[in-house]
């Protein structure tokens, strides 16, 4: 491999059009020698660590190493938030609003369960001892819990009522 390179040649090496290529030249990112070849192990050293295939090796404190650095830790979040993005898109993430109303929709489903003891709960305990009276309410208790668990669409069937409330809410508001 060549030592030095033209533009043309870097360009095709690297796979990069030639109009990047000029425009890291402009900005002082890759340099060219006296006679207008570029370095070719010193451009790639470059594009290795603003592509992210290489951690950048500090440099001075001048202003083109400073660039260079703050170049590519822009390019590192740049590419990390399209990675988010991408996640959000496919469904990975739920945005803080969904989780918010999911969660305000378990809390109530949950109310409601809880709600439903002082209907249910009475005649089951009626005349047992103490000991009767905590296994009845371990096991309630195991069963709100098991259907918790077993996700929000489940509770949902068990939700009579979530959506007329949710609707009064926002008529108030």
């Amino acid at each position: 491999m060549k030592q030095f390179m033209s533009i043309s040649e870097y360009s095709r090496h690297a796979g990069i059009s030639r109009k990047t290529l000029h425009k890291h030249l402009s900005t002082g990112l890759l340099t060219k020698t006296e006679v207008g070849k570029i370095s070719v192990k010193e451009a790639d050293e470059i594009l290795a660590v603003l592509h992210g295939e290489k951690k950048p090796i500090p440099e001075g404190n001048d202003y083109l190493s400073q660039k260079r650095q703050a170049e590519c830790r822009y390019r590192s979040a740049k590419a990390a938030m399209a990675e988010l993005d991408l996640a959000i898109k496919e469904g990975e993430y739920k945005l803080t609003k969904q989780v918010q109303d999911d969660l305000s929709f378990v809390l109530f489903c949950l109310k409601q369960r809880f709600m439903a003891w002082s209907r249910s709960l009475p005649p089951q305990l009626s005349f047992k001892d103490e000991r009767q009276i905590m296994r009845i309410l371990e096991e309630q208790t195991h069963f709100i819990l098991t259907e918790l668990s077993g996700g929000i669409r489940k509770i949902a069937k068990h939700a009579k009522g979530w959506k007329a409330t949710k609707k009064k809410a926002a008529k108030k508001t």
